[in-house]
């Protein structure tokens, strides 16, 4: 079997969700942001953070190992006498074909082995590709800044009170560019306020772990997971977890939020507009 999420994280498959958050922020702590396991490190987390994904990933391991175990068994019995037969062999050995009976057990695996490694490659490529050579990328003190950045936005961002909207979006806007701040007040004024209203709701967001994805030209995207206490028509608060991307960019010598990327009900996640 290929490894799994769970093999990455080197945590259980019965582990909880917060035995997760505590096993991916060890993993990523001190890592180079430019290191290929960043992104793997962080896929493994969206995905077994979210139920959804993380029961079709159980699914699929499941699969796997049922298919392992069949394998082994057609391996372990005795093949059958066959008759000999004569055939005349090729000028190139190479061209030979394998016998039919160990194709299917060879096939499983070399199609894994196949994709895992395109998998790697891909992901740094597009890396690679986006953050348009080291001489671009931010330093080590200009991450750490710019993800102390995300960590202090996330709450002010994501919380709002429906009682006064306004304070809400002024304790927002210090931490977004001006083109975002815009496009927050757009949004915040457009809709969210009248909805906000209408269930009388209150969230009141909380940091929890942060780590950087991915790095280019003044640029810095940060994964933050975030508990969100919601409370709709003065019923029990519900606490959600989610985790967003925030992209920090400079502005006026400080970072700031550009884009903020929200993972979507089916366990996808957006884009920002600008680039």
């Amino acid at each position: 079997m290929t490894p799994s999420w769970y093999d990455l994280l080197d945590v259980d498959p019965t582990a909880t969700p917060e035995e997760i958050r505590a096993a991916w922020k060890n993993a990523v702590e001190g890592l180079d942001p430019t290191d290929r396991r960043f992104k793997s490190l962080n896929r493994a987390a969206e995905v077994l953070l979210d139920p959804e994904r993380r029961a079709a990933h159980d699914a699929d391991l499941a699969a796997q190992e049922s298919e392992a175990d069949l394998v082994d068994e057609v391996e372990e019995e005795p093949a059958p006498a066959e008759p000999v037969v004569l055939t005349k062999r090729s000028a190139d050995p190479e061209a030979e074909e394998a016998p039919e009976r160990s194709a299917p057990a060879n096939r499983w695996r070399l199609t894994a082995i196949l994709g895992l490694v395109a998998a790697v490659l891909l992901a740094a490529a597009a890396v690679s590709a986006w953050r348009g050579g080291d001489s671009d990328r931010p330093d080590q003190d200009d991450i750490a800044e710019a993800v102390g950045a995300a960590e202090a936005a996330v709450a002010p961002v994501l919380s709002y009170d429906y009682q006064d909207m306004d304070a809400s979006k002024t304790a927002a806007l210090p931490y977004l560019t001006k083109a975002y701040g815009e496009e927050f007040e757009r949004n915040l004024d457009g809709y969210l306020r009248d909805a906000a209203a209408q269930t009388k709701t209150v969230v009141d967001a909380e940091f929890v772990a942060s780590g950087v994805v991915r790095t280019g030209h003044d640029l810095v995207d940060v994964l933050v997971f975030v508990n969100r206490p919601t409370t709709k028509n003065g019923e029990d608060t519900i606490v959600y977890k989610d985790y967003v991307t925030l992209r920090m960019t400079r502005e006026d010598d400080a970072w700031l939020l550009d884009c903020l990327v929200v993972a979507l009900p089916d366990g996808s996640n957006g884009d920002c507009d600008r680039d």
